[in-house]
């Protein structure tokens, strides 16, 4: 009975490994979080608070349509 149980218990395990150290496992997704986490630290985000105002919904792509958002000028959209 007890070789039973540590078979099963090995067998378990053995399907674990690959979740947990495999492609895909644990420290890989840890590792791809870090990444991500470094990249986005990298990122310039800009805040916007979003009340009542027309201006708090404007879609501000780029640094050009920023400096004439913050001037107080509209770009054309093609």
């Amino acid at each position: 009975m007890r070789f039973l149980a540590l078979a099963l218990v090995l067998l378990i395990a053995l399907i674990q490994n690959p979740l947990w150290f495999g492609k895909g496992g644990w420290l890989r997704v840890w590792e791809l979080d870090r990444q991500i986490d470094a990249w986005y630290a990298t990122l310039k985000v800009v805040e916007v608070a979003f009340d009542d105002e027309a201006a708090a919904f404007s879609n501000i792509n780029t640094t050009e349509e920023l400096r004439s958002a913050e001037s107080g000028q509209r770009l054309p959209r093609e």
